[in-house]
């Protein structure tokens, strides 16, 4: 019997896109209000964080949460890449000075999809990870090894971290969402503007083949659509209510005799 059960299961449909929760949060984000929390959120908690002298180590938590935010925001890294980070290894510099620029390398040996990851970090994020470097990261842990966001004791597991993360976002700014839910704000954000840009998001994401992303965001695109439409029936009926009155053809009122 256990034997059919498995057969049969070669030949059951496989789940397409989304599941319904994930839907459901992502609408959280049709809201400009919550937009602007989420995206704000980084530089609002660097900002509103005590001196570099006057930190205590709750100040020193909520800063690396707000940058592993930033992080997975611009960047779309799956959880397990973002808790094994490491300085010296996977920060990369480019130039010097003011004209630095950050990078984010990583082999491909240690990505999912086999394929090696590399971002260049913004002038604005790169200023973020150098506060954090410079001023909290020591007081995450007194042993923080080569770890950008290292734990008590060395590296972090990355389930609990995660869980930080997702309850640190709530309480900031209302919003419900999972760490794996940032890669899905991918096609999101980017489709609101470019909706039909897939090769983006595809390289974004490292989909090796633009028919996996097209199968993940097909809702986003759908939305996208019915959005446009809204504004075409809108235009229409602007224009109409610009047309000067004219007599209906056809009687009215029921025949007269």
């Amino acid at each position: 019997m256990r034997i059919l059960s498995d057969y049969a299961a070669n030949f059951a449909p496989k789940k397409r896109g989304m599941v319904v929760k994930n839907l459901t949060r992502l609408r959280q984000f049709d809201l400009p209000a919550n937009r602007k929390a989420f995206l704000k959120l980084p530089e609002r908690v660097f900002r509103n964080t005590g001196s570099e002298h006057a930190t205590t180590p709750s100040d020193a938590l909520r800063v690396m949460l707000a940058l592993a935010v930033r992080l997975l925001t611009v960047s779309a890294l799956r959880a397990d890449n973002l808790v094994g980070l490491e300085v010296n290894r996977h920060l990369v510099e480019h130039r010097r000075g003011r004209a630095r620029v950050s990078h984010i390398v990583i082999p491909g040996e240690n990505t999912k999809n086999g394929a090696p990851f590399e971002k260049a970090l913004s002038e604005d994020t790169s200023r973020l990870l150098d506060t954090y470097l410079r001023i909290y990261r020591s007081q995450i842990s007194a042993s923080p090894g080569q770890w950008l966001f290292p734990g008590p004791t060395g590296r972090r597991s990355t389930v609990p971290f995660s869980s930080l993360i997702t309850k640190f976002v709530q309480r900031e700014t209302g919003i419900i969402m999972n760490v794996h839910l940032f890669r899905h704000l991918v096609s999101k954000f980017h489709g609101k503007l470019h909706p039909n840009d897939i090769e983006t998001v595809r390289r974004i994401l490292g989909h090796k083949s633009s028919a996996t992303t097209l199968r993940s965001y097909t809702e986003h695109r759908a939305d996208e659509a019915f959005r446009r439409y809204d504004e075409t029936i809108a235009t229409l009926t602007d224009e109409a209510n610009r047309l000067p009155p004219k007599k209906p053809h056809g009687r009215r009122g029921g025949d007269r005799k």
